[in-house]
């Protein structure tokens, strides 16, 4: 019967040290899927915070994270917020070769939902929707925020850490149970 080895690893400190005597591809790949997984918990927060558009949801239904890798500095950045590439017309995403005229990306106008906006003058002979701008001092046209990446932010950094710590200790032992499978590594 085999012989196992088990160590508890507690802290970040201790994690950093056993990830830095690991190669750097090693380094990139365990960090990659370990800030994916925490970075979820930030995305369900964000939508949750999100209101829902009354006519399309485009917002809410573009919040996503993409991991990039950064081989060259063994480390790995998760970016969450409306995806650039979301278009969105009538409730559903449009495909990449779709048309696209007359369809929303929220990407544009989510900060002005995060942080609110001076509302545009109209062009004449048109209107602005009634009850949804606020006289402010100055006399301009104020649409206040409804934050919803700040919220998600906060209420879920000590998740993140935990996640972020889990996904990395989970990502060595994998690699630790690959070396000793392939003998490089003593059990």
């Amino acid at each position: 019967m085999g012989r196992t080895v088990s160590r508890n690893i507690t802290g970040m400190a201790e994690l950093s040290q056993v990830l830095q005597g690991l190669p750097k591809e090693m380094q990139t790949e365990i960090l990659g899927t370990a800030v994916d997984i925490a970075a979820q918990p930030i995305v369900d927060a964000a939508k949750r915070n999100a209101r829902r558009s009354v006519r399309t949801g485009a917002l809410y239904a573009s919040i996503d994270k993409k991991v990039k890798k950064y081989p060259s500095a063994s480390t790995a950045v998760a970016i969450v917020g409306p995806s650039k590439g979301y278009f969105g017309h009538g409730g559903r995403k449009l495909g990449k070769d779709e048309d696209r005229r007359g369809s929303e990306s929220p990407s544009r106008y989510a900060s002005n939902v995060e942080f609110g906006h001076a509302v545009r003058q109209p062009k004449k002979g048109t209107s602005t929707r009634k009850g949804t701008a606020l006289k402010s001092a100055t006399g301009l046209q104020w649409v206040p925020p409804r934050p919803y990446m700040r919220p998600a932010f906060v209420s879920t950094q000590g998740l993140v850490a935990r996640k972020l710590a889990e996904g990395i200790g989970d990502g060595v032992e994998k690699v630790r149970r690959k070396l000793v499978k392939q003998g490089a590594h003593a059990a």
